[in-house]
């Protein structure tokens, strides 16, 4: 759900709270007509993964960076617009060597998005093994690993593009019906816990904890929303204009986001120049990143401080990525939010949860004052 074609099939609810950015293109390396893919000077490194004859979507880096995950699509000759695949797998790839190129899905049902568990332990994705597209969680990360479900299709209808909190507790996901539109919610890996935050689509949660980014149609035009993940509240609005903005993805210290975005595009009636951006958190010192007449589509920040992206640069979407420099250069992976311990348990009459709560020389054990062994 983050390809272009989708934004004008949108049917959100609007919001009117704006800010003003500045936007700084940064002076790019090569000429306009170059390459159909460059980056400015905000970024240090450009590279292809990927040159297979196939559109390859939604990049994933394991978090020792040593494998990408994406979604390889096969569609039947008339679908010009690329909307419903015939086939869907999940593919893997080392990005530094292009090799060890693996399949973890198989062609009997379709696989979207996914995303690995913070400890690279298991993948989360979008599947139709089970019927009705479901999220599923693999049991191992090795290919083909037998899956569990997060989140039936029958209790959340379309479930995609998931996000797994740091702590792996946790899932945020978007869902879509024809009556109500996109929706984000959250649920526990086990499935408990299933709460809709509102009007929204891929969202990406913070390798802090603290906040989860996604998408809200705001009259015309697709904008970046931050909001508090345990309670859907402190709802801050980081992009405005009249542009599109789309596939969030968090920088590994928590203090930046990279996007895709339109606006370098020169009219609405142009298709796919979209190039990727970082924003900081605070909606300060927004920057393009890319250049060209490439497109770039679904971000994902890993935590080795690559930027991956789909492109058809070269033709097919292929899976690129970009290291950003300057100052973006050295992010280290931010240190994730712990709960505040529970309060004590107040004791129960008769009983006690510390020795203090006893008379005399008794003390607390099991709940109970008793006597000290001698």
């Amino acid at each position: 759900m983050t390809r272009t074609s989708v934004l004008s099939a949108l049917l959100l609810a609007t919001l009117s709270t704006a800010c003003v950015k500045k936007w700084d293109n940064g002076p790019t390396t090569t000429t306009a007509a170059a390459k159909k893919l460059d980056v400015t000077g905000a970024g240090a490194a450009l590279e292809r993964v990927t040159a297979e004859p196939v559109d390859e979507y939604s990049p994933s880096a394991s978090p020792d960076g040593n494998t990408v995950l994406f979604e390889v699509e096969t569609h039947a000759a008339d679908d010009e617009e690329g909307v419903t695949p015939t086939k869907a797998v999940i593919i893997g790839v080392n990005p530094s060597t292009r090799a060890q190129r693996t399949i973890y899905t198989t062609e009997q049902s379709l696989a979207h998005d996914p995303v690995w568990m913070p400890d690279g332990s298991s993948v989360v994705f979008a599947s139709t093994s089970t019927g009705r597209q479901s999220l599923v969680r693999t049991l191992t990360a090795a290919p083909n690993a037998a899956v569990s479900i997060v989140i039936a299709g029958e209790i959340a209808a379309n479930p995609h593009t998931p996000t797994v909190s740091p702590d792996g507790k946790r899932v945020a996901f978007a869902t879509f019906t024809k009556a109500g539109g996109f929706k984000i919610a959250t649920v526990g890996v086990d499935g408990s816990r299933l709460t809709m935050l509102g009007d929204g689509r891929h969202p990406s949660w913070s390798p802090d904890g603290k906040r989860l980014a996604f998408v809200r149609q705001v009259g015309a035009f697709s904008h970046i929303f931050l909001l508090d993940p345990e309670t859907g509240s402190d709802l801050v609005q980081l992009t405005s204009g009249d542009y599109n903005h789309d596939s969030p993805t968090w920088s590994p210290d928590a203090q930046y986001l990279a996007f895709t975005t339109d606006r370098t595009q020169a009219s609405r009636a142009a298709k796919g120049r979209w190039v990727a951006a970082i924003v900081k958190r605070d909606g300060t010192e927004l920057t393009q990143l890319t250049t060209g007449e490439g497109g770039v589509f679904a971000t994902s920040w890993s935590r080795d401080n690559w930027i991956y992206f789909s492109s058809p640069a070269e033709g097919n979407h292929d899976i690129w990525r970009v290291r950003p420099g300057g100052k973006y250069a050295t992010l280290k992976p931010a240190e994730v939010a712990k709960p505040a311990d529970p309060a004590p348990a107040p004791p129960v009459k008769g009983g006690c949860t510390k020795d203090t709560d006893c008379k005399g020389d008794r003390v607390c054990e099991a709940g109970a004052c008793v006597s000290p062994k001698k």
